[in-house]
């Protein structure tokens, strides 16, 4: 959008336009969004896991909320990873009711 005011002076010429208006859903507890002017995208940090994205945590498939990321090591973690590729048969990045039940 652009703006112009007017006062008693008179009318002033029309800004440049504004940035895009984000209205996304709060990131998880513990994440920040920052933009990388070079690959001209947004990317997400968790200061506490030390975790660094390009996806929005919360819609990546392997989200963990921080709080249970942290009672695990990096090996677990990627012990999960490995896991949850190996249940997803069909590769739709989620792991469905007969995926999982595969393995019960």
């Amino acid at each position: 959008f652009t703006v112009i005011t007017l006062n008693n002076v008179g009318r002033s010429e029309e800004s440049k336009e504004s940035n895009a208006v984000m209205c996304d859903e709060p990131l998880p507890s513990g994440w920040a969004q920052y933009y990388d002017a070079g690959n001209e995208q947004h990317y997400y940090v968790n200061a506490k896991t030390n975790q660094r994205t390009w996806l929005r945590p919360d819609t990546d498939p392997y989200y963990v909320d921080t709080e249970l990321f942290l009672e695990f090591t990096p090996a677990e973690m990627g012990k999960f990873k490995e896991l949850y590729h190996e249940l997803d048969y069909d590769q739709s990045g989620a792991v469905n009711e007969e995926e999982l039940n595969s393995i019960l």
